[in-house]
């Protein structure tokens, strides 16, 4: 047990950490602790062999975030040698998915895009075979968390990937790539979305737990359309550009048959409306230039 909240502390430390750094980059301020939110500590619990080995200071840069990644990872891997999958599979999958989030917080501190990417792809690798495992029948709630959180990874390797493509745009092999993780991350978001089908068919209107997550994988999915590479004024350019059109329609209108639903997505709402007037007009200029 003790292991399990080695690994617990980290991952907050980590994801604290992280919290601070977006808070300072768009621009809020992070007040100090005050005398009076000082936390209250154990004067008679010796604890000095833990903090030896880990600090609980705020993680300012990647060698530091490194160090508990490091310390939080070997407590991980010992606690899954109680925690297999055959035996206490829901104590398994948490391990898993926090070494996930392990990667996660990590790479906001890396610096390279290409290191950034390959720890996305660790976090992959890890998390499909759990996809393949699991059975829908004990596990559907915890395979739907897999799948949104897939279809996050690949959009984010998407993001790396198509801002290499463009140093170099004429390099078919960046392309390509894109194009494969594109279609990864689609397909995982729209798993996630066909894991909720009633008879075969996807509700009309999603219970108050899924409406979030359910308009974000539809969001998701209009946005990566919108990523893939392509030749100008094709074909293939013109459908993209149709999908990402009824994937962002397909919020708006939800919203506006379900109003309650329009605060679980206000800002999103917000880019969907103005891209549903703005992206007729492209599909029309598409298609008086089409070429191939």
């Amino acid at each position: 047990m003790v292991d399990r909240y080695c690994v617990t502390y980290g991952l907050n430390l980590l994801e604290f950490s992280y919290c601070l750094q977006l808070q300072e980059r768009d621009g809020n301020n992070i007040d100090s602790l005050s005398e009076n939110d000082q936390i209250p500590e154990f004067e008679d619990l010796d604890v000095s062999n833990q903090t030896s080995q880990i600090t609980d200071k705020r993680l300012n840069s990647y060698e530091d975030a490194k160090g508990v990644f490091i310390w939080t990872q070997k407590h991980l891997q010992s606690a899954q040698q109680y925690f297999t999958l055959d035996e206490r599979c829901s104590d398994y999958v948490d391990l898993v998915r926090d070494m996930s989030q392990l990667y996660k917080y990590l790479s906001y501190f890396e610096k390279d895009d290409d290191n950034k990417c390959k720890m996305h792809r660790r976090r992959a690798d890890l998390l499909e075979p759990l996809n393949r495992d699991l059975s829908p029948t004990h596990y559907l709630l915890t395979i739907r968390q897999i799948l949104f959180e897939l279809g996050e990874i690949f959009s984010d390797m998407v993001d790396f990937k198509r801002a290499r493509w463009q140093t170099q745009p004429t390099n078919p092999h960046f392309a390509k790539k894109v194009n494969t993780l594109v279609r990864q991350s689609i397909l995982y978001f729209e798993t996630f979305l066909d894991t909720m089908r009633v008879e075969g068919k996807r509700p009309e209107k999603y219970n108050d737990d899924n409406v979030r997550p359910a308009l974000l994988a539809h969001f998701y999915i209009g946005r990566m359309y919108s990523k893939f590479v392509v030749a100008p004024n094709s074909h293939e350019e013109l459908n993209n550009v149709n999908q990402t059109y009824e994937a962002y329609k397909s919020i708006v209108d939800y919203c506006k048959k379900h109003p309650e639903a329009l605060e679980k997505v206000e800002e999103e709402l917000s880019a969907c409306s103005e891209m549903v007037k703005l992206l007729p007009v492209k599909m029309e200029q598409i298609r008086r230039n089409l070429t191939v």
